[in-house]
């Protein structure tokens, strides 16, 4: 059963092949004497004779000049079936997207646009959105930044005032020690007592010359280290603020204590640390010997400033 099926179907998809379909026409179009002798003979005419006028009129139709001329004639009615089939549905695309669209828009054009117009003013649209947005975001992490790094200033600004106000007084203190210890120097022959105060005055100078230059000292080397002179105080800073601030956003602040601590011990064992500082210039090359590496001056700057700028300080 399963044959006789298969056998039936192999036959139906042959006939519905456009190719064998268009053949077969081809032939019954091209040889109808023959199809029509197959089915129509004379009474009396026995099956021996039919068979015989069938074989010398399909030898007569059947040459191999007819059927390549058949197969070449079904070939061209296929190619032009197909052409046919490929026009007309171009031509129903082209009215449906050319046609269609341009009387659409003559009939009703004031309440309808092209798609591809509504769809590019979506697009402009949404870039302009998409870009007003990020702006936005960056104005306002800059006007973070800006407010945090102006506090920060504006503290380290009023200290710098306030060591300043404190070394003013020191000096005048110091002028006035000095002119009380001249005055003692003019009567140190009139009293033994002048002689011991002038001493004394001395001593208390000698002490408060001492504290000043102490002062002066812890002053440059809390704000300045190894500065140069032509740097002005206030930019190093803020900048020292910046490169904290850095720093601590990519977490690499104890790194850079680490790599301190061993560059100021001679004792370099993190490599990785050292390479990550000498990528941000807190540490360069010593110009004697380019093995040797050694703090920057910011980098100085922040090791030696490093316990005002601890972990729990407001700068991040």
């Amino acid at each position: 059963m399963e044959y006789f099926t298969s056998f039936f179907q192999n036959i139906k998809d042959k006939l519905t092949n456009p190719f064998f379909g268009t053949l077969i026409i081809v032939l019954i179009l091209h040889h109808p004497q023959f199809w029509y002798s197959l089915f129509n003979f004379d009474k009396g005419v026995n099956l021996r004779q039919k068979v015989e006028y069938l074989s010398k009129l399909g030898a007569k139709e059947f040459t191999s000049e007819a059927i390549i001329y058949d197969i070449l004639c079904t070939l061209f009615f296929v190619f032009v079936g197909y052409l046919i089939v490929v026009g007309t549905r171009s031509l129903s695309l082209w009215i449906e997207y050319r046609i269609m669209p341009i009387i659409t828009k003559i009939i009703a054009s004031e309440n309808l646009v092209m798609r591809e117009e509504y769809n590019e003013v979506v697009k402009d649209r949404n870039e302009y959105s998409e870009k007003y947005e990020e702006q936005r975001n960056a104005v306002r992490i800059m006007s973070k930044d800006f407010d945090e790094l102006s506090s920060d200033a504006n503290n380290k600004i009023s200290l710098i005032n306030n060591l300043q106000s404190q070394i003013t007084t020191l000096n005048n203190s110091l002028s006035l020690e000095k002119s009380n210890s001249n005055k003692w120097k003019m009567d140190a022959e009139s009293s033994e007592r002048i002689v011991q105060d002038l001493r004394a005055s001395n001593e208390s100078l000698s002490d408060i010359n001492d504290r000043l230059k102490s002062i002066n000292e812890n002053f440059l080397e809390f704000f300045f280290g190894n500065l140069d002179a032509n740097v002005d105080p206030v930019v190093l800073v803020q900048l020292a603020l910046l490169k904290i601030r850095e720093l601590r956003t990519e977490n690499l602040w104890q790194t850079f204590l680490t790599a301190a601590h061993e560059i100021t011990n001679d004792n370099i064992i993190d490599i990785d640390a050292i390479s990550l500082m000498v990528e941000r210039k807190l540490v360069v090359t010593d110009n004697e010997d380019e093995n040797t590496v050694k703090l920057s001056i910011m980098g100085g700057f922040l090791w030696k400033n490093r316990e005002n700028l601890s972990e729990d300080t407001p700068y991040n």
